[in-house]
């Protein structure tokens, strides 16, 4: 038997306790001594993995059919770290500048397993270390003379199982106190650290003698429990009966009782509200609240402006256009009303009234450019969908985070509820992907009388996140809405805009098919979708840069990756002049598009971004250069896990985005995520050209699904209590 020992680094697939995953190697049997330092695929059956431990693996080396190499484990064990160890961690860690593995295990060699000890002891005792400078002993002592009072209580954090990563940022929240609160309750952690999940927390509970129906576990896997319903199916809210079912799957438990208890405990500490017999997070029900609140207050309010017809028939020649009676309504009520919605399909022209509007804005209130930069913001939800705006109308735009100057390490904002915006007016499009806490940190930055004008399409699929901000308001018939219908882009020559256009009236023809060649349905089926669609790339000479796959799902020989690993074979296979690097199992090379997962602030690149790899170093530091639309960004290795190969992405992660060419596999195995709102937003994603390849009928049966994500949101309740109070 051969065996292994090193790190889980990611898991590819799993399948109840069956793991396919990554592992990084330290050290092997004699017979595979060729695998050290190396990462390697492995498979078998776990309990759990993370990536804190120390791991070995006893099984053998097997060559799949499909993907090679890997590692199959029969048994494993956690291996338990040295006091050595600690330390070493502990001196190696950024706490310590340039003091790295070497240099920590050589200090720890010399002065034994009492070196902390020994140096606050007798700082000149470190110069008895080779290669130390004086920089490394004035570092080495001052940095520890300042944690005096908490190393022990940082490698006492790391004996228990955090990492020292974990360790540092417990300490930062905790000081003095650290270990009296983790071990009264460690799950307290989950609550006050946001890097310091439940499920890492749970893992380690042993440690603190703590049972599978503790009290202290019950609570906060209700709360665990609540969040990741909330953040997976975009509620607000679940019943009791929902609460206990979660929590019991969550916890592996069955008591029913025990959870109920628990639901109490956590109303009684206002960790919990009760809503009508709903059960919400504190957090969720102060946001939602917050959200109601404001948007009653704009309504009451009347705005002292009026807007004339000559005033839009300025517009009309500055423009050379004339807008028709819902663009009118819309330019008008977003100068006379403090809120307002407008909402509509593709090329019925929602830019052309923003575009308006901020003209509009401009000539009432006789402000030149300047001045409207420092009272209007023109937000969206992610890059693309500024960059889009910004380019349309000619005026500046920026994603929310980005005017909420997010801070990513503390996950704020720095404009909040104590330091206001000083804007009058805020146009927000996308609105459609806007979450419940991110429209509610935006209000909470926004002076209470600050115009709201929101954008979007009712029909597109709502927020990764929690709630349906666009579809609730909407609904509520409490909030002024304009609809825009009438086509406009292409001169009314656009099929994809009318196939748009037939799904949401229901009068879907599938004879709008290859009746032009903007709209072409290619028929297909599981086993030739790759030909069919290599046959699609090479035969319509297209234009890479300004195209884009979607796909409705991740897994399958169908799926997003790997219909991903087969274009990357066609549009950018490997060649010698052409650098690449593999991490987390995927080759990156130059000149690959790829999709950007993370938000990343300082660098002005958002979850969703797609951009092209233009230069990858393999040297001594690994890195990217990859080009967003211009925004040339160094990702270094630390970043690489932020990116996707992008040839083929989700739908969800299209909203916001507008590509010339897109491409949309339709098969039966897609099943239930064939449904209407999935299909229409990715068919209005084409501007110019919108590829079917697949399954006719499945895509009729796709439109004719009228599944929603069916979201339990409380807001038009709050909403209606509101305006009644």
């Amino acid at each position: 038997m051969q065996q292994i020992t090193g790190n889980f680094k990611q898991c590819i697939f799993k399948s109840s306790s069956y793991v396919v995953g990554l592992f990084k190697v330290k050290d092997t049997s004699s017979d595979i001594v060729r695998l050290k330092n190396k990462t390697i695929t492995f498979t078998g059956y776990f309990d759990s993995l993370n990536e804190h431990d120390l791991y070995t693996f006893y099984g053998n080396i097997v060559i799949h059919d499909r993907y090679g190499e890997q590692f199959q484990v029969d048994s494993y064990e956690i291996v338990l770290p040295k006091e050595k160890d600690k330390i070493i961690d502990f001196l190696s860690s950024n706490l310590f500048h340039k003091i790295g593995k070497r240099k920590a295990s050589k200090i720890v060699e010399v002065l034994g397993e009492d070196a902390l000890k020994v140096i606050l002891e007798n700082k000149d005792s470190l110069w008895l270390v080779p290669t130390l400078t004086k920089e490394n002993i004035d570092t080495i002592y001052e940095a520890l003379s300042k944690y005096r009072n908490s190393y022990e209580v940082i490698v006492n954090l790391t004996k228990i199982g955090f990492s020292m990563k974990e360790a540092l940022r417990v300490y930062k929240e905790y000081k003095a106190n650290t270990m009296d609160i983790i071990n009264t309750d460690p799950y307290t952690l989950v609550r006050d650290i946001k890097e310091i999940t439940f499920t890492r927390v749970d893992k380690l509970r042993s440690k603190f003698d703590i049972k599978d129906d503790d009290s202290r576990r019950i609570d906060a896997g209700i709360v665990y429990a609540i969040n990741e319903v909330n953040q997976n199916i975009g509620n607000s809210y679940l019943s009791y009966d929902e609460v206990i079912y979660y929590t019991n799957r969550a916890l592996n438990i069955n008591n029913s009782d025990l959870i109920m208890e628990g639901i109490n405990r956590l109303l009684d500490l206002d960790i919990l509200v009760l809503d009508d017999n709903n059960i919400l997070l504190k957090e969720m029900y102060v946001a939602l609240e917050n959200i109601a609140k404001r948007v009653v207050d704009l309504t009451k309010s009347k705005s002292n402006v009026k807007v004339s017809s000559s005033d839009i028939k300025d517009l009309e020649r500055l423009y050379n256009i004339n807008y028709n009676k819902e663009q009118f309504n819309a330019i008008c009520g977003a100068i006379e009303n403090n809120i307002m919605i407008i909402t509509g399909g593709p090329g019925v022209g929602k830019t052309t009234v923003i575009k308006g509007i901020c003209s509009l804005y401009q000539n009432i209130y006789k402000i030149d450019f300047r001045t409207f930069v420092n009272e209007v913001a023109l937000l969206a939800p992610t890059g693309r969908a500024c960059k889009r705006i910004q380019e349309q109308t000619n005026f500046p735009a920026s994603t929310i985070h980005r005017f909420l100057k997010w801070n990513k390490d503390e996950d704020t904002f720095l404009v909040n509820e104590s330091n206001k915006s000083d804007v009058k007016l805020v146009i927000i499009d996308e609105v459609s992907m806007l979450d419940i806490y991110l429209f509610h940190n935006l209000l909470l930055g926004l002076r209470p009388m600050t115009k709201i004008i929101l954008i979007g399409d009712y029909n597109q699929l709502p927020s990764v996140g929690c709630g349906q901000i666009l579809k609730d308001l909407i609904d509520s018939d409490l909030v002024l809405t304009i609809k825009l219908e009438k086509l406009y882009r292409q001169k009314e020559e656009s099929n994809i805009n009318m196939l748009a256009y037939q799904i949401n009236h229901d009068l879907y023809d599938s004879n709008i098919f290859n009746e032009k060649d903007d709209l072409l349905f290619i028929p297909a089926n599981f086993d030739n979708l790759k030909d069919k669609l290599k046959e699609v790339l090479d035969d319509y000479n297209l234009n890479y840069d300004s195209l884009q796959i979607m796909a409705p799902i991740y897994r399958g020989d169908n799926g997003i990756d790997e219909l991903n690993y087969f274009v990357q074979s066609i549009v950018n296979p490997k060649a010698r002049n052409k650098k690449e690097i593999i991490h987390n199992a995927v080759t990156y090379r130059e000149n690959d598009r790829v999709l950007n997962v993370v938000n990343m602030p300082d660098e002005n690149v958002y979850n969703g971004d797609v951009g092209t790899i233009l230069e990858i170093g393999n040297s001594k530091e690994k890195y990217m250069l990859v080009d967003f639309d211009g925004n040339i960004v160094r990702l270094t290795l630390s970043n690489f896990s932020n990116l996707k190969l992008g040839y083929v992405i989700s739908v969800h992660k299209s909203q916001g985005s507008e590509f010339d060419v897109v491409i949309l596999p339709i098969l039966p195995q897609y099943g239930i995520m064939l449904y209407r709102k999935l299909l229409y937003t990715a068919i209005t994603r084409a501007k110019k050209k919108l590829i079917l390849i697949g399954d006719i009928y499945s895509f009729a049966k796709g439109i004719n699904n009228h599944r929603e994500d069916e979201r339990k949101t409380n807001l038009k309740k709050l909403l209606n209590s509101c305006i009644n109070s």
